[in-house]
């Protein structure tokens, strides 16, 4: 029986290392990164730097590329999808219902029985960050909605 690995609500940046056979375990409980056995000590090194430099930038820096690239590729995202992103990047490394982002766009007047008003919308951003060359990962949670890690 494999050991069970505890979810934690706030992100931590938080490395985890060991044998390949707990990669996909390790991310879903949240870890920012994975060294799989066997890594040296400047790949560790390098990886924590990495992590710094993502820690300092902010969600207003991030928003302020997004806008800065548009603009100069004329790729604009609706409104609706900059409130998306803006949520993402304040609840970033853990899960967002659909159900919140329903809330937060249209104060749940919209009908939420089977709605992939959200999806779309999400899958518009991810195309368009994608064109932009901004590496936001935005991932699927199935039957939560999504989450950003970067």
């Amino acid at each position: 029986m494999p050991k069970e690995i505890i979810k934690v609500d706030k992100w931590l940046p938080v490395i985890a290392y060991g044998s390949h056979y707990y990669l996909t375990q390790t991310f879903h409980a949240g870890c920012f990164d994975y060294l799989k056995e066997p890594w040296t000590p400047e790949e560790l090194f390098l990886r924590l730097e990495r992590i710094i430099i993502k820690l300092n930038e902010t969600s207003s820096q991030i928003l302020q590329k997004i806008r800065n690239k548009s603009s100069e590729k004329e790729i604009y995202f609706s409104f609706q999808e900059m409130q998306i992103i803006k949520t993402l990047l304040k609840q970033k490394g853990n899960p967002v219902n659909r159900k919140v982002f329903l809330q937060v766009l249209w104060n749940d007047k919209l009908p939420m029985d089977k709605s992939r008003v959200i999806d779309v919308h999400v899958s518009n951003i991810k195309k368009r960050l994608k064109c932009l060359n901004i590496n936001m990962n935005i991932s699927s949670i199935r039957g939560i909605g999504y989450s950003l890690s970067e």
